[in-house]
């Protein structure tokens, strides 16, 4: 029985979703980004371009074409022929599959001119030792096709032999009826336009304007052999900030160092050590990043303490001081087992941080491409007036960056490791980068977001929805007066803000606030209702009388003293 050849479009739509497969589940799954992507077809020059754009542009994979090998490929293996067996239009026996695939293999094709005998015969010859080792040599030979230049390949001289000439014959689509009434079939005549003649596809009658149309997002304004700026991947991979961090802070760099961890921790042979798993290592950071958001510049020790005016609410509910402690002293991103000499002999201390910052600059490198007005230094030496003027113009951004890494303390804590405080920067700027990723992809859609905002989705979406602040909410404690121990009286906290000075036997039972209230003498006003008029309020409240007791503390120790 013979089956109908598919449509065009239906064709494009089964190959549209084998591609969003890839992206799903290399990029999503595994919050991470393809590192490259191989297209490999024969003859794929004259007749694949025009439909691999219409299929790659809908996932934002247009660069696979772009003349850029970190991002990807396209591998015509009937150029690999021609530089390997000297094939030509005169010599159409050595532009086959199959006599390519006997060179590399040794062997005989099987089901020649069939789909997946074909698809194996391609992937034997790209996994093949011997095509690399060829490839390499003739590198020059079949280069990644630049985008923009596609739509001038028809006017070449080698266009016309570049139909298929596997066994003497060009690769010919037969027409077919086609349903009308069928919805995926509505736009049939618009997507075939002029791709067809008589039956026969004709990518050198493509016309201008429709490989404008796939190309425009990707190729201008490039010139040729350039990426296009900004965002590097879909939207929709950095719409949120957990995955905008995870971008950058991919699943296989955090095991690395897991990994790292517990062989350093096992070779240490330590009574205290068990091992740690991902999940340890994102509390130990997002710990880090709840420190940095309430500016704790003291020791780590007192954020675990149980004293209620040295300790850290957040971080104990995310971790314990002990595992915290733990993963500080373990903590290593290399191989304890590595050799730490550089090429010439010498002994290279790089080599305790070099992997992570690699992996790093790989990932900034791969999903973002700056934009025009790059700062680079701010002690370049500028000599000519115009030059001076873009400089004082543009050099903010270097401030910028700083500003934006800085808006919270950093996350660098005192440590006699050198390369620790390397590990904490990089942390930084990272999470700075994954800011940038997702302001970039939410560019219109919402106010961009600080690095304080940032932060608190990455520590919610790392940890769950826990307080970034150790004030009590309204909703986790009842607010409510009651006396204070002792029958002591102390200032209200609310008339201190307004500069005046009442002393109060209440206080508040949630936030543990002395307050003036109605029925404690004072009956023109109720202090404690008005600082509780709106959370904004409390916390200045709050915050105030802590600072209150701390000056107070400060003054006794200077007496015994």
């Amino acid at each position: 029985m013979v089956k109908t050849a598919p449509t065009f479009p239906e064709v494009m739509n089964s190959f549209s979703r084998f591609v969003g497969g890839i992206v799903q589940s290399h990029c999503i799954l595994s919050s991470t980004i393809v590192d490259a992507i191989v297209l490999v077809a024969h003859n794929g020059r004259a007749f694949d371009i025009p439909f691999l754009l219409r299929s790659l542009q809908g996932h934002n994979l247009q660069s696979l074409l772009a003349d850029d090998p970190r991002y990807g490929y396209f591998i015509d293996t009937l150029h690999v022929a021609r530089t390997f067996l000297g094939g030509s239009a005169a010599t159409p026996t050595n532009n086959r599959l199959g006599t390519l695939f006997q060179f590399v293999t040794g062997a005989e094709m099987e089901n020649s001119h069939r789909a997946m005998g074909d698809v194996k015969a391609l992937y034997t010859v790209f996994r093949s030792p011997q095509f690399w080792d060829r490839r390499i040599e003739s590198l020059n030979a079949f280069p990644p096709i630049p985008a923009v230049d596609v739509s001038t390949e028809s006017d070449s001289d080698e266009s016309d032999s570049d139909t298929d000439s596997v066994e003497g014959r060009e690769r010919v689509l037969v027409e077919q009826d086609i349903d009308e009434s069928d919805p995926k079939n509505e736009d049939v005549d618009e997507v075939l336009g002029d791709y067809w003649q008589d039956g026969e596809f004709i990518p050198s009658e493509v016309p201008e304007e429709m490989f404008q149309k796939f190309t425009e997002r990707f190729s201008s304004p490039r010139r040729p052999g350039e990426r296009r700026t900004g965002l590097q991947v879909s939207e929709g991979m950095a719409n949120s900030p957990i995955k905008a961090w995870r971008l950058i802070f991919t699943t296989a760099i955090l095991e690395r160092i897991v990994k790292h961890t517990n062989k350093y921790g096992q070779k240490k042979l330590s009574l205290d050590w068990t091992p740690i798993d991902k999940a340890d290592l994102t509390d130990f950071i997002a710990v880090l990043f709840v420190m940095s958001i309430q500016k704790r510049k003291d020791k780590p020790s007192n954020w675990f303490s149980s004293n209620p005016l040295l300790e850290s609410p957040v971080a104990k509910k995310i971790t314990t001081g002990r595992q915290f402690q733990k993963m500080l002293r373990y903590l290593h991103c290399c191989d304890p087992d590595q050799n730490a000499t550089s090429d010439d002999g010498e002994y290279d201390p790089s080599y305790k941080i070099l992997e992570f910052k690699n992996s790093l600059e790989k990932r900034w490198a791969a999903l973002f491409v700056p934009h025009q007005e790059l700062s680079l230094d701010e002690t370049l030496p500028t000599q000519r007036r115009k030059v001076i003027t873009k400089y004082n113009r543009h050099m903010g951004g270097v401030d910028l960056a700083d500003m934006r890494r800085l808006h919270c303390h950093s996350t660098i804590m005192g440590q006699n490791r050198w390369w620790l405080k390397l590990f904490f920067y990089l942390l930084d700027v990272g999470t700075s980068n994954a800011l940038v990723l997702y302001n970039e992809a939410m560019n219109g859609k919402q106010e961009p977001y600080n690095i304080v905002d940032f932060k608190n989705k990455v520590v919610e979406a790392l940890v769950g929805p826990v307080l970034v602040d150790d004030i009590p909410s309204d909703q986790s404690v009842a607010h409510c007066m009651t006396n204070i121990s002792g029958a002591e009286r102390q200032r209200c906290t609310y008339c201190s803000l307004k500069g005046k000075v009442a002393r109060t036997r209440y206080m508040c039972k949630g936030c543990g606030v002395p307050y003036c209230c109605i029925g404690s003498g004072k009956t023109d006003k109720d202090c404690f209702a008005s600082a509780h008029e709106n959370e904004g309020i409390r916390e200045i409240c709050i915050r105030h009388y802590r600072m209150q007791q701390t000056n107070t503390r400060k003054d006794l120790l200077k007496k015994r003293r």
